[in-house]
């Protein structure tokens, strides 16, 4: 796989700047702060996704850490 922020340009080239699950705008200069973009898996591994670019978006580190392995209809 691609370095982390190879893979993060990738994907905001793909799907945009906006983390899909609040739809608020990341900051890809720091992505260890709270609105730091972060690879999150659609489906969790922990639930059978994989590591391909289709289960992959970007999130705010916030809410994938909020997220963690929670469906994406299921979180609160």
């Amino acid at each position: 796989m691609a370095s982390k922020a190879k893979l993060r340009f990738k994907l905001a080239e793909r799907d945009g700047p906006n983390c899909h699950i609040c739809g608020g705008l990341m900051n890809f200069d720091r992505p260890r702060r709270k609105t730091g973009a972060t690879v999150d898996h659609v489906i969790p591994r922990s639930q059978g996704g994989s590591n391909d670019i289709s289960n992959l978006k970007l999130a705010h580190k916030r809410c994938n850490e909020a997220r963690g392995d929670a469906p994406l209809g299921e979180i609160a």
